[in-house]
C-alpha cells in the first residue's frame, strides 16, 4: 500500500469543522506502508488535506512504526504530536529527526519527543522535551538519554526496580524527585 492510515478532511482545507480531528491512534503495529514520499505520500500515517490546526487535536500514541517512512506530514502549518511511539530504532526516528529508525518526512512541525526505545514500551527517551506533570517509572522501566529536565512542578517517581539513567539532570522551579528505592 501507499499509506497505513490517512487522516485527512478529504480535500476540505478550509473548514475547521471537518476532517480527521480529535481522534485517539494508539496500538498498532504499522508495517510494509512505504519506504519513500512521492506526490501522493508513502508512509504508515500520512496527514495531509487538513484544515489548519486540526491535525494537532489528535492523538498518535504507543504505536510502532516499522516501515522506511513512519509519518509523512503534507500539511503546511501546524504541528503533528506522535509522542510516546515506538519507531523501529532505540535511537528514534530516522527522516527529519536525528535516529535511524523509521523516518519522519514533513512541511511543517512533528513533535516526536518523548519516544520509546523497545517495542514493549518500557524504555522512554525523552530527548529535548521536557517531563511535565507527574510520571511514575514503573518496575522495569527505564527513562534514558543524555540529559533530562523535569519542568516546573513536575513530579517524577522512581519506583523500586524502576531506572532513570540520564547524563544531566535539570530540576526546574518547583520540580521534585522521588526515588524511592529506585535506581537513579
Amino acid at each position: 500500500t501507499t499509506h497505513g492510515l490517512r487522516p485527512t478532511g478529504l480535500g476540505n482545507t478550509s473548514d475547521p469543522g471537518t476532517g480527521a480531528k480529535g481522534n485517539t491512534i494508539v496500538g498498532n503495529d504499522f508495517q510494509a506502508n512505504g519506504t519513500a514520499a512521492t506526490g501522493s505520500g508513502h508512509g504508515d500515517i500520512v496527514v495531509d488535506d487538513q484544515a489548519a490546526g486540526t491535525q494537532q487535536t489528535n492523538v498518535i500514541r504507543l504505536n510502532r512504526f516499522t516501515s522506511g517512512v513512519g509519518l509523512f506530514n503534507n500539511e503546511a502549518s501546524g504541528s503533528i504530536l506522535p509522542t510516546y511511539n515506538f519507531w523501529n530504532a532505540a535511537d528514534g526516528p530516522g527522516g527529519l529527526a536525528s535516529g535511524n529508525g523509521a523516518s519522519i518526512l514533513a512541511n511543517a512541525n512533528v513533535v516526536y519527543q518523548p519516544f520509546h526505545a523497545d517495542t514493549d514500551f518500557k524504555s522512554t527517551v525523552y530527548g529535548n522535551a521536557p517531563l511535565t506533570g507527574e510520571v511514575t517509572v514503573q518496575p522495569g522501566e527505564t527513562i534514558q538519554g543524555d540529559s533530562l529536565t523535569l519542568a516546573p512542578a513536575a513530579i517524577l517517581h522512581v519506583s523500586p526496580g524502576a531506572r532513570v539513567t540520564v547524563g544531566a539532570l535539570n530540576l526546574q522551579s518547583g520540580a521534585s524527585l522521588d526515588s524511592r528505592q529506585g535506581s537513579l
